[in-house]
Order: C-alpha cells, then sequence, then structure tokens
C-alpha cells in the first residue's frame, strides 16, 4: 500500500496536478507540454523515456555520441537530475494545482555553480529571476543578475537581460502541445541558457508556457497538427 501511495504522488507530480501539503499555497492552473520522445537542436539531441505520463530519463547526445544520460529522481518538494556533468536540484513552488520551479541549483562535481529564482505573474508566466552566478567562469560582471520579462497580449514579449533589452516578436502560429521553448527565440544570453534551461524544458517546471510561436521561424508540422519544426529545433513524437 505504502509503494502505491508513493508511485501515485510521483505521477500527480510530473503531470503538474501535485498539491502541496501547505493548504495555503496558490493556487495555479494545471498546463501540460505534449509528450515527444526527441528534440533536436543544432548538434544536441536529447531523448525522452517516460513511465505512463512521468519524465523518467533524459538521454543527451551531441554529434550524435552519448554525452549523459540522466535518471530523473521525483521528491515531494523537489525534482533532480544530472545533465552533461551538471547536477540540478529544482525546488517546487508553493502551489496547489499545477507544479512550478521556485528556485534551480546548479552543481558540478558537488560544488555549487549558479542559482535561479524565480516570480511569477498572476497568469502563471515568468515575470523575474533573479539568476546568481557561484563559480565557474568569471566574466568580470556582478554575481547577481536580474532578468524581467514584459508581455504584450500575443505579440510581443520584451526581455531585460540583467540590462540589456531584446524583443521576441511573436506569430499568429499557436505553439501546438507547448513543445516548443518559445523564449529560446529572444537571443537573450542569461535568459536562454540558464533561466529557462533548454536541457530541463521538458520537466514543464517554468509556469505558463508561451502560447505563440515566434516571427519568421521555420514551422513544420505532420498530418496530426503536432510540430516538427520551429526554427533551429526538430520534434519527434
Amino acid at each position: 500500500m505504502k509503494k502505491y501511495i508513493f508511485l501515485s504522488l510521483l505521477a500527480l507530480i510530473i503531470s503538474g496536478f501535485v498539491v502541496s501539503c501547505n493548504e495555503g499555497g496558490n493556487e495555479i492552473p494545471v498546463t501540460s507540454i505534449t509528450k515527444i520522445s526527441a528534440c533536436v537542436r543544432d548538434s544536441f539531441r536529447t531523448t525522452m523515456v517516460y513511465n505512463g505520463d512521468m519524465l523518467q530519463e533524459l538521454n543527451l547526445y551531441i554529434n550524435d555520441k552519448l554525452r549523459s544520460e540522466s535518471k530523473i529522481e521525483y521528491l515531494l518538494t523537489t525534482i533532480r537530475c544530472e545533465v552533461n556533468g551538471i547536477t540540478y536540484e529544482i525546488f517546487l513552488d508553493n502551489t496547489r494545482g499545477g507544479a512550478r520551479a521556485k528556485e534551480v541549483t546548479a552543481r558540478v562535481n558537488g560544488a555549487l555553480l549558479n542559482n535561479v529564482e524565480y516570480f511569477y505573474d498572476d497568469q502563471n508566466r515568468i515575470e523575474k529571476a533573479c539568476y546568481e552566478r557561484l563559480g565557474g567562469v568569471d566574466d568580470g560582471g556582478p554575481k547577481i543578475r536580474w532578468i524581467i520579462y514584459t508581455y504584450n497580449g500575443n505579440d510581443i514579449i520584451e526581455v531585460d537581460d540583467a540590462g540589456t533589452n531584446y524583443t521576441l516578436n511573436l506569430s499568429s502560429e499557436e505553439n501546438t502541445g507547448s513543445v516548443c521553448n518559445v523564449l529560446d527565440f529572444s537571443g537573450a544570453p542569461i535568459s536562454t541558457q540558464y533561466i529557462i534551461n533548454p536541457d530541463l524544458y521538458y520537466l514543464n517546471i517554468y509556469g505558463k508556457p508561451v502560447g505563440y510561436l515566434p516571427q519568421g521561424q521555420t514551422i513544420e508540422r505532420n498530418s496530426s497538427n503536432n510540430l516538427t519544426r520551429v526554427g533551429k529545433y526538430r520534434y519527434e513524437y
């Protein structure tokens, strides 16, 4: 009986239906990302293995060579995984309904590399994030940097990437199944590498995904209207 309860809890977390033990947690809508078997971008290919609705494993290939295999570990209030030598610990926000990241830490060989704290608007979209660099390459910039997202309906997203502004124009094409990591097309370096980490996107931890695709990108769909390509990204089902 205990094993059944534990497995049921894991399934609820990954599908976005986790309910906080604290009944005072904010209630947020449940969002989902259509299960894909692989996402390809440039020389990177990430394959996904599921157990029912639960993402169980992420395998990263670079230039068709296996770089890392990551088993996803689901705990009551955290998710842990290792991708390409970086260990991530995702601390879940105190919410009811859907699940989202409150804080994500990255470590290399046990040493803390960086930390990101997330803040959301009333539509469950990332509104701002605090990125703190704690190790690794020092570019001479401040250790703490703020990233701010401003949404203009379904047309434009402005990204203030630690003081440098980027504009992401959206098209009328829907992000079917939310499989496209739309904010990656902003070109904002901190946002696209650390805030919306492309290796972690399919864990569905970043609140409400952007609902429309970026302008000026090649878009392809299969006969079932599933997205198979958006710009540099290709998707397999």
